[in-house]
């Protein structure tokens, strides 16, 4: 559908007044927002309304025609993702820093350790990461102990693969970037050009289906870094912070991003913004996004509406733009109230006093 039939105007009052999400207890009330000449109404919703901006999705949910099929070693799915063309890449930035490194210091190419340095080629490459695959799985209180032959540790897997000096020369010397080339103003770029590959392979081979879901990821880590969060109350309270969309059917990850602290610039939410940019190249195609109450808005259902999304999420009851029957819910005996305004339904559902918002 074109987006022309759903056009949120620039100087909608609504899209106008954004709320930002980066404070998750908003305590305003009701009548600190009071509405505005031409804000539209809530009105009750007609038994038959229909999102005529939503299409109908038809495409078949599953792997996708680029999958090679015959699959079925878990080291061969890894290398569909992880195939030549990432290792090629992770193969040439190692390369070309080593070749840097020796260029500001040749007097270090002599040494005895240094001397042993050959550029990487794809199977010892491979064979590193296979050895930090097995070094996560089997931990021990040093790196040198995975080549130890003591009855302590006896680690006869890695010393079959390489060297320990072999191994210790590329993991010194790996990179995913030229130094030389770096967006000072990312913060990730140091492993900018992996990501990016990644999110492309993981793309290629699915198609999603119709329902979507974008949640938060913690992933633990305890070091220095800017942009590392704590959130009490969480499993993992210390590490970082990841958006994620993913398929609803089988958590498929489609698309993520890393969170970095607030983007300069921006004109909407913190929560807004994240939806806005995960969801990028799936417009007008009929999905249906599914969220919890940190991201769930009146002006985030608007825009998702005007892109050719329906979404589904909980409703915090302090949220503004939301009418006095979902803030403050009458019971109804088992049945629903339903109310519309504009490109926007809202059901306050009287088994529980929670409100849905859904476009």
């Amino acid at each position: 559908m074109d987006e022309s039939s759903v056009q949120i105007s620039a100087e909608d009052p609504i899209l106008q007044r954004l709320e930002s999400d980066e404070d998750e207890t908003d305590t305003d009330s009701e009548e600190d927002f009071e509405p505005r000449p031409g804000d539209p109404r809530w009105e009750d919703a007609d038994e038959q309304w229909n999102p005529n901006w939503l299409k109908n999705y038809d495409e078949e949910e599953g792997l996708s025609m680029h999958y090679p099929g015959g699959l079925t070693d878990p080291s061969e799915f890894f290398l569909l993702l992880f195939d030549n063309e990432v290792i090629g890449l992770l193969v040439e930035q190692t390369n070309l820093y080593a070749e840097q490194f020796f260029a500001q210091n040749p007097l270090l190419r002599g040494l005895k350790y240094y001397s042993q340095w050959e550029a990487v080629t794809v199977p010892q490459f491979k064979a590193y990461l296979g050895i930090l695959i097995h070094m996560g799985l089997v931990r021990f209180p040093r790196l040198q102990c995975h080549w130890e032959s003591s009855e302590q540790y006896n680690c006869c897997f890695c010393p079959s693969v390489m060297t320990r000096q072999e191994f210790t020369l590329i993991h010194k010397f790996f990179h995913i970037v030229d130094n030389q080339r770096l967006n000072q103003d990312d913060r990730l770029a140091k492993i900018r050009p992996l990501l990016d590959l990644l999110i492309t392979k993981y793309q290629r081979y699915y198609v999603l289906s119709r329902n979507l879901t974008i949640d938060e990821r913690m992933v633990k880590y305890t070091g220095r870094l800017s942009f590392r969060q704590h959130i009490r109350n969480k499993p993992i309270r210390q590490g970082i912070k990841i958006f994620v969309l993913a398929d609803t059917l089988n958590g498929y990850v489609y698309n993520w991003e890393v969170y970095c602290g607030a983007r300069e610039g921006r004109e909407v939410g913190l929560a807004e913004n994240d939806v806005m940019r995960l969801v990028g190249g799936l417009h007008n195609l009929g999905h249906v996004v599914c969220f919890d109450s940190y991201y769930t808005s009146v002006p985030l259902a608007k825009y998702l509406a005007s892109r050719g999304f329906g979404c589904l999420g909980m409703i915090r009851a302090n949220r503004r733009f939301l009418p006095q029957t979902v803030k403050n819910p009458p019971i109804f005996f088992k049945k629903e109230k339903v109310i519309t305004r504009g490109l926007v339904i809202c059901c306050a559902l009287c088994i529980k006093i929670t409100g849905v918002l859904e476009c």
